[in-house]
């Protein structure tokens, strides 16, 4: 197994990634791309990235990788990009998954129902669009590859390393990130319920009580039930 080199990565460089599961495989295979996952460092260890379970964050230490050909970073050097990059992908934190848009990236395929909605190519292309560098063609149906493969960014060689025992250890252990990002999910679940799918994000759920604060004590509440039953226990 292997893990990405702290000491060379930096704030808002891009991972690109595969694994040696079903799911991995089969996109690079239909799409005839290196990599079947993207993944933007916030530094400190920290990394945002789309998965299944919606926008959320890791931790880099765990984040173990099956082969050493199984990863590339990118990276871009425009220091204020990459703060608002960075930001954009914070604040996407908590919205929800498209299996639709990730499923068609590679046709090209878009539906504006799904556009609030994110996978993981289209949320590192969005993040550096919003600072103003269209890293790709169309952000919304983008490939991992295709960032791979942007001008705009340059490769960063000998990232990956052999992990040790102890390290693989603490990959595999108690994850307490992953805590969090279900207390943020049903947060949001429950928010949803409330005030519709137009509720992606946590920011979301701020701006339209500052709009419409109708569900304010609601909102409160299932705030503090989750906090005291998950965060506590």
């Amino acid at each position: 197994m292997y893990l990405l080199d702290r000491t060379k990565l930096k704030q808002g460089d891009i991972i690109l990634t595969r694994s040696n599961k079903k799911n991995s495989r089969l996109i690079c295979k239909i799409t005839k791309s290196d990599y079947s996952h993207a993944i933007l460092y916030a530094g400190e260890t920290s990394y945002i990235h789309s998965d299944i379970d919606g926008v959320h964050s890791g931790n880099i230490q765990r984040l173990l990788i099956d082969e050493l050909r199984f990863a590339k970073v990118v990276r871009l050097e425009d220091q204020v990009v990459i703060k608002k990059a960075i930001k954009y992908a914070r604040l996407q934190v908590g919205t929800s998954y498209s299996k639709y848009s990730a499923a068609n990236a590679y046709t090209k395929i878009f539906s504006k129902l799904d556009e609030k909605k994110q996978f993981c190519s289209r949320l590192v292309a969005k993040a550096f669009e919003s600072a103003g560098i269209r890293l790709v063609s169309n952000s919304d149906t983008c490939l991992p590859q295709e960032i791979a493969d942007s001008k705009f960014v340059r490769e960063i060689k000998d990232c990956v390393y052999e992990a040790r025992e102890e390290e693989i250890e603490f990959a595999l252990s108690y994850n307490p990130i992953e805590k969090q990002s279900e207390i943020t999910n049903y947060i949001l679940k429950s928010a949803r319920k409330l005030m519709g799918s137009k509720i992606q994000s946590l920011s979301d759920i701020t701006s339209n009580l500052i709009n419409d604060p109708t569900f304010d004590n609601e909102i409160t509440e299932i705030y503090e039930f989750y906090l005291v039953n998950y965060l506590y226990n």
